[in-house]
């Protein structure tokens, strides 16, 4: 029975590693380069991991715009749930955000910056391992496109005066006498 789960479980550590690129967050072809060069990863790759005991897993994101990142982090219940799963988002001076168990969480960054995503995991059951997964997505800020207020504003004044004169009653002076 050990030699069973240990086989499996060494089969899935396997799926696993080959499982990392097909992980990462699926976007349209129109979008995909635009955001790849904004969202870099590097460290632990997203997706599925095993543990055995105890692990600590760092993610390195390299955010080049504003956006917001969203992390989905799940416990495969494989063999068994996870004794403990535990995930922060931090920089290189405090934590930004962060969950106990699996959850998804969104962190909106402001431009340029580096921030580390940690996951916390204890296996639990006679085989002492379990598996999780981490997804990490990240959707840009898109600018609204502002009009050349200056020249808005010139042809809105313009456009009221021409309308305000026409609108407008011709007062005429007439005195009439009456003999």
């Amino acid at each position: 029975m050990r030699r069973t789960t240990m086989a499996a479980l060494m089969a899935v550590a396997v799926w696993a590693q080959v499982a990392h690129a097909s992980n990462l967050p699926a976007s349209g072809a129109d979008s995909a380069t635009s955001v790849q060069s904004l969202f870099q990863l590097s460290g632990d790759l997203p997706g599925s991991h095993l543990v055995l005991g105890s692990s600590a897993t760092i993610t390195t994101i390299q955010i080049d715009a504003a956006g917001t990142l969203s992390f989905t982090l799940t416990d495969k219940l494989f063999p068994v749930a996870l004794g403990a799963l535990s995930f922060a988002v931090t920089d290189t001076h405090s934590a930004l955000a962060s969950m106990t168990g699996p959850g998804t969480l969104s962190v909106d960054v402001t431009g340029p910056m580096t921030l580390y995503a940690d996951v916390f995991a204890t296996a639990q059951g006679a085989a002492n391992a379990g598996l999780y997964n981490l997804q990490v997505g990240f959707a840009p800020t898109v600018p609204v496109p502002v009009p050349a207020s200056g020249a808005l504003l010139c042809a809105a004044v313009l456009m009221w005066r021409l309308m305000h004169r026409r609108g407008r009653p011709s007062i005429h002076n007439c005195h009439t006498a009456v003999a």
